[in-house]
């Protein structure tokens, strides 16, 4: 445990209590002198640590996940995720094979657009629709409930329609045609809703 302003603090406020008290007063006021200062001077010190905490998970709240670490992070916990629940053999595939697709084209949008719509766009895809909109939605599914036909159809469809659109991200990147990166994004972001 770190030991921070809100540990030792009070402690050396408490005991300068307990001296002056005691010399002052007598040691039954000197101990309960102490000791009240001790856990006022804590309070207080906790409340401002919290306060400050707090400002700084609001701003880091506010700010767009752009960070690959993050993407490639969210998807390795989302394939595990998958190979931990029983679901159709072949649903397991295409869920790899998007994954897969999606961990294989974000560094190439990351060196070709680095902090563009675009890489903004393909990281929101890899943390949040895939993982949030798309597979645990499925995955939280009772077992019968996820080895349905139409259930297992419409998973499907959108994972191919993920797929194709990351294979037409991958043309753009090959062919360098940047006019045209932002207009993807645009289309990916209300297509996704990312």
């Amino acid at each position: 445990m770190k030991i921070s302003n809100k540990h030792y603090l009070p402690c050396l406020i408490g005991f300068g209590i307990f001296l002056i008290a005691f010399m002052f007063i007598g040691i039954t006021a000197g101990l309960i002198g102490g000791l009240v200062a001790c856990v006022v001077s804590y309070l207080y010190f906790s409340k401002v640590d919290s306060e400050k905490s707090k400002d700084t998970n609001e701003t880091s709240t506010e700010e767009p996940v752009n960070n690959i670490e993050n993407s490639m992070q969210s998807l390795v916990l989302l394939n595990i995720e998958i190979r931990k629940t029983i679901i159709p053999e072949n649903v397991q595939k295409v869920l790899e094979t998007t994954i897969d697709d999606l961990v294989n084209i974000l560094p190439l949008v990351n060196d070709a657009v680095p902090g563009g719509e675009l890489y903004w766009v393909v990281n929101r895809m890899a943390t949040e629709y895939l993982p949030e909109k798309s597979v645990r939605p499925y995955l939280s599914l009772k077992e019968d409930q996820r080895s349905s036909e139409d259930v297992i159809a419409k998973l499907l469809e959108g994972l191919k329609g993920i797929q194709s659109e990351l294979k037409e991200i991958d043309e753009l990147l090959i062919n360098k045609n940047s006019n045209e990166f932002n207009t993807k994004a645009k289309f990916l972001k209300h297509r996704f809703n990312v």
